[in-house]
């Protein structure tokens, strides 16, 4: 759910194990620049689904919260989220890797058939992640190992965050 649908209805819609997409990308670019993951080196490509409540969020709170630590986005790309994805999927990675994008934000998609594209395609850019795409739940298990390498991330629920017998410390 988009900010401005979590706003309009936030008298009867409650996540309690969640928060905004905005608030959740502003965090998630801030502390990644604070540990070095992103800098100004970064070629940086946003993932969303073409969904008129995502796509804003990398208009606004992405650019803004990029801006803000002197970065700027090289590509974004929004698939359908249907069955559709699947096959447009591969013409995002074909796209950010022309663009050079090193670093993959997806904001409100699951990356996981994006690292299965770009795995077989041979491309390897960090990826970005949040407790919502189940880094330790789903894409630890499924998604190729050479897509996990330099993936960085925030979480918020461990028991997504963290995969079975891990103890990484404070997520």
């Amino acid at each position: 759910v988009g900010d401005a649908q979590r706003a309009a209805y936030s008298e009867y819609l409650a996540g309690p194990g969640d928060f905004g997409l905005g608030r959740s990308v502003t965090n998630l670019v801030d502390d990644l620049v604070r540990r070095g993951w992103l800098t100004s080196k970064n070629k940086i490509g946003a993932l969303t689904y073409d969904d008129p409540q995502l796509k804003p969020v990398i208009s606004g709170p992405l650019v803004r919260a990029l801006r803000a630590h002197g970065l700027h986005l090289t590509a974004a790309a929004a698939v359908p989220n249907t069955t559709a994805y699947f096959t447009a999927v591969g013409g995002v990675v074909l796209k950010f890797r022309a663009a050079g994008v090193d670093r993959v934000i997806p904001i409100g998609a699951s990356p996981l058939s994006m690292m299965i594209s770009a795995s077989t395609q041979g491309y390897h850019p960090a990826y970005a992640v949040v407790s919502g795409f189940g880094p330790g739940a789903l894409l630890e298990g499924t998604a190729p190992k050479d897509q996990l390498v330099n993936s960085a991330g925030i979480g918020w629920q461990p028991f997504l965050d963290i995969g079975k017998g891990k103890h990484p410390g404070p997520v």
